[in-house]
C-alpha cells in the first residue's frame, strides 16, 4: 500500500537544521537552557498544566518521527503539539471552563503522557475521515477513564513555532481522546475505502492483529472487515 502523501526532506531533531527564521533558542518549557527537542514531553505537560495557560506561543515537542510513519512514507519530521491541546486534553470540564481557552475537555493527563510511546507502536494508522488529504489517525492501545480506545489525529507537513522565534517543519498532533465507535465506525469505514480501491488504511500492526480482529468481531457489522484482514500480510502492512 502506497502513501498518498509526498516525501519531504530528511530531518534529524538532534541537529535542527530544519529550523527557519531566527536561531533556535532555549525553550520556555524547559530549564532555561534546553532546546525544544531536549525537553521531556511529560515535564512540559506538567509545566503547562501548572501554569494554567500557554507559556509563550511555542509548540511542545512530542517525539521524533515514529519508525512506522517513516516506513509508510511520511516525512521524517518532529511530532509536535500545541500547548492549548495539552491543556484541553489534560483538563476536566470545570477546569477547562476556568481557563477560558475553549476546546473540549478530555481529563486524561496521565494518558496524554503516554502518547509519545503509544504512537511509536500504534495498532493502526488510518486516513482521517474529515481531512483525508492532510491528516491521519493513529489508533493506540491506550484507554481513557471510560475504557474507550484512544485515538491520536495528526496533521501532516505543518509548521510549528519553537523557542527563540524559530519555525520548523513538523507533524502536529491535533488532539488525543477516547472514542467509542473506533472499530464499528472509523476502522470499518477505512477498510471499506480499501475494498473500494481507495486509501483508507496505511498500517496494521500484524504482530497484534488479533487485537484488531477481536475488536472488529465485537462490532455489529464487522464481518466484511474481518474478511479483509485475512488477506496476505503484505497487503495489510506497507
Amino acid at each position: 500500500m502506497k502513501s498518498t502523501f509526498a516525501f519531504k526532506k530528511w530531518v534529524n531533531s538532534s541537529q535542527p537544521k530544519f529550523a527557519v527564521g531566527k536561531t533556535v533558542g532555549p525553550s520556555a518549557l524547559g530549564d532555561g537552557k534546553q532546546r525544544y527537542y531536549e525537553v521531556k514531553f511529560e515535564d512540559a505537560v506538567d509545566k503547562i498544566v501548572k501554569n494554567r495557560k500557554p507559556i509563550g506561543n511555542e509548540q511542545v515537542f512530542v517525539s521524533e518521527t515514529p519508525k512506522v510513519f517513516a516506513d509508510i512514507g511520511f516525512a521524517r519530521l518532529p511530532i509536535m503539539m500545541t500547548q492549548k491541546h495539552v491543556l484541553t486534553i489534560s483538563s476536566d470540564a470545570a477546569a477547562l471552563k476556568s481557563l477560558k481557552i475553549g476546546g473540549n475537555a478530555h481529563d486524561m493527563k496521565a494518558v496524554l503522557k503516554q502518547v509519545p510511546k503509544a504512537i511509536q507502536k500504534p495498532l493502526m494508522v488510518i486516513a482521517s475521515e474529515t481531512r483525508p488529504d492532510s491528516s491521519v489517525v493513529a489508533i493506540t492501545q491506550l484507554k481513557d477513564r471510560d475504557g474507550k480506545t484512544v485515538i491520536v489525529p495528526i496533521a501532516l507537513d505543518g509548521i510549528s513555532p519553537i523557542g527563540g522565534g524559530g519555525l520548523i517543519d513538523s507533524h502536529i498532533i491535533t488532539s488525543a481522546y477516547g472514542k467509542g465507535n473506533v472499530w464499528s465506525k472509523l476502522v470499518e469505514d477505512a477498510i471499506t475505502k480499501e475494498i473500494n480501491g481507495d486509501v483508507g488504511v496505511f498500517y496494521i500492526d500484524t504482530a497484534r492483529a488479533n487485537v484488531v480482529r477481536n475488536q472488529l468481531a465485537r462490532a455489529a457489522s464487522g464481518n466484511f472487515a474481518l474478511q479483509w484482514l485475512q488477506l496476505p500480510r503484505g497487503r495489510q502492512n506497507p
